[in-house]
């Protein structure tokens, strides 16, 4: 999480392990080995390993507004290695990480169970606004191939990415696209190949004023689930949460589904 001001700094990113019965393991730990400005936006993600990596954005420390770090643990919780950054490219901001773990691909070098792809916001990287960038790394936390571009549209500004790997090694990167207020996303095989093109995951029919905030989790099926906020919905002009499930082969499986059931607010 973000602590305010307990680094003496602005805002530091600080965790805390715990047990299988929620007794806590160790001390509170400060993740953001440099406590100047402000660390904030931390996202966690656990390891085959036993393993986990936090991720966090850094005010000034590539000197050139936030850019986003990640630090790497062992099943200890013990550091290892120090912050590393994700983004390669550092003009302005470099925002939101979040992250997903690669699964076994044989045909890849350096991806395994214990690699990661993380996910971010770029503002201006595509010179239209924000765009979204990932980067694939392995075990050892050492980057695999360049960085690159998830968003193939890139008018106006692509917001709120999120991650998740699928069973069969393959990961999805969805997020918001403000031009047209659509939810999007893009298929990956676990080496890093674009599978398809960039597609559309709320429909026509679903009138709104915007979808945004997107979540996606994997099926053991091999599909996944994508789910947003959607504005100025079906039955009401507030904000209501809707679900859309794909198939293994990435199609739509039925048509979205709201999720709440109160509408009022």
């Amino acid at each position: 999480w973000r602590s305010e001001n307990q680094d003496g700094s602005s805002g530091g990113v600080y965790a805390q392990r715990f047990g299988a019965h929620d007794a806590p393991l160790g001390d509170e730990f400060q993740v953001s080995t440099v406590s100047i400005y402000d660390q904030t936006h931390a996202a966690v993600l656990g390891l085959a390993d036993g393993g986990f990596i936090v991720a966090f954005v850094d005010q000034v420390r590539d000197g050139s507004s936030y850019g986003s770090y990640a630090q790497r643990y062992d099943a200890a919780g013990n550091a290892v290695g120090t912050n590393f950054q994700l983004n390669t490219y550092t003009y302005s901001e470099q925002y939101l990480p979040v992250m997903a773990a690669l699964k076994n691909d044989p045909t890849t070098v350096g991806v395994d169970e214990t690699g990661f792809v993380a996910v971010w916001r770029s503002h201006n990287q595509d010179w239209s606004g924000a765009g979204i960038y990932g980067q694939r790394f392995d075990a050892s936390g050492i980057a695999v191939g360049p960085e690159f571009r998830v968003n193939t549209s890139i008018s106006g500004n692509q917001y709120n990415p999120a991650v998740a790997t699928l069973a069969n090694g393959d990961f999805v990167v969805v997020w918001n696209n403000e031009s047209d207020s659509s939810v999007r996303g893009q298929r990956y095989t676990a080496g890093g190949v674009a599978v398809g093109g960039e597609f559309v995951i709320n429909t026509p029919d679903q009138p709104s004023n915007q979808e945004q905030w997107p979540h996606i989790t994997a099926l053991d099926t091999g599909g996944f689930v994508v789910a947003w906020d959607s504005t100025g919905g079906l039955l009401n002009d507030y904000i209501d949460a809707w679900a859309q499930q794909f198939d293994a082969a990435g199609a739509k499986v039925d048509g979205p589904l709201r999720l709440n059931q109160t509408t009022a607010d």
